[in-house]
């Protein structure tokens, strides 16, 4: 990160809706994956004096599960303008609940994907819980951020997307950023219903919207799968800026990941909006393809979402009635 200032200044009380903080001396809680890195307040709140945001929401990492303390930290350490989006599970007590809001607590975190602490199968038990101190989740929390930049004239929102959101299309085709969507599980529907929101908000308010199909961000390919997929975090910076800075933001969708070789993406309209990502995750096939289990499930060796395409199994709803054999 430069310490140059970006050429767009922000609206007054402009927020930063989705970030984490790990510290490295809380060691990541069971059911999590391992933790990324140390990145803690004083690193953020650098970046946060650069763009001129003032506020923040901090969103608790999956690693943690549903230990809430270097999120809670992080609130305290960044002040007044801080919130948090919390996790906790069915069997909360009230208790607890009233002492997360008190210390900032705003919102609890659904994620769908593996190693997220509370899915949906479990969303209406918590959110009935929840929902008395004023909290709220994904899909309403995302409509809130845009209503709420819209009643007080903010012009534009980088919308954090995912790879998920096209999850189900083949590996073997290459898609840009005007492809129908494929979610490949609620996660991803999740981000398409954000995307949908920008797409409306850009056309009927005139607001300017950069929606980011953030590939994986590591400071390393961890897997195959990656190897596509991989969104180094200078180049991470780099398509942030430029979804700040750039004059003639409407509606935009780009993917987030590097120069990847074996990349699924036509990643033209970033190109064509200035980015120049300078890292390609074949640097590091070697290593990752010599750790790369065999034998891997067809289908998610098929599609693009990978092992998301098949992490879970949901019932049908509303089954057809089975047909009564004739005698």
């Amino acid at each position: 990160m430069t310490a140059r200032k970006p050429k767009l200044v922000v609206a007054a009380g402009a927020t930063d809706t989705h970030m984490h903080i790990y510290n490295s001396e809380v060691p990541s809680a069971a059911g999590g994956p391992p933790l990324p890195g140390n990145f803690r307040e004083d690193q953020y709140r650098e970046m946060q004096q650069r763009l001129g945001l003032s506020r923040v929401i901090v969103v608790q990492p999956n690693a943690y599960q549903d230990d809430n303390r270097v999120t809670l930290a992080a609130i305290s350490a960044l002040g007044p303008g801080a919130k948090g989006v919390g996790v906790v599970k069915p069997g909360v007590s009230d208790a607890d609940l009233a002492w997360l809001t008190e210390c900032g607590i705003i919102a609890q975190r659904i994620f769908q994907l593996p190693w997220g602490a509370v899915g949906f199968d479990r969303m209406h038990d918590v959110m009935s819980r929840v929902h008395s101190f004023g909290w709220h989740a994904n899909i309403i929390g995302c409509y809130n951020v845009f209503e709420a930049a819209r009643i007080n004239g903010v012009k534009r929102i980088i919308f954090p997307s995912s790879n998920h959101a096209t999850g189900f299309y083949r590996r073997d085709h290459t898609i840009d950023h005007r492809v129908y969507p494929k979610p490949d599980g609620r996660y991803g529907v999740s981000k398409v219903f954000g995307e949908a929101l920008g797409s409306l908000y850009a056309d009927k308010y005139g607001m300017e919207v950069f929606c980011m199909r953030i590939g994986n961000v590591n400071p390393v390919p961890i897997d195959k799968r990656r190897l596509s997929i991989w969104f180094s975090p200078r180049d991470l910076a780099q398509l942030v800026t430029i979804g700040i800075e750039h004059p003639e933001i409407r509606f935009e969708i780009v993917y987030g990941v590097s120069r990847n070789k074996r990349s699924w993406y036509d990643n033209s309209n970033a190109y064509r909006l200035g980015y120049k990502p300078q890292d390609d995750a074949e640097s590091y096939a070697k290593e990752v393809m010599a750790r790369e289990k065999p034998g891997g499930d067809p289908t998610a060796e098929m599609y693009q979402g990978g092992i998301f395409t098949v992490a879970e199994e949901v019932l049908n709803p509303a089954p057809l009635p089975k047909k009564k054999r004739k005698k």
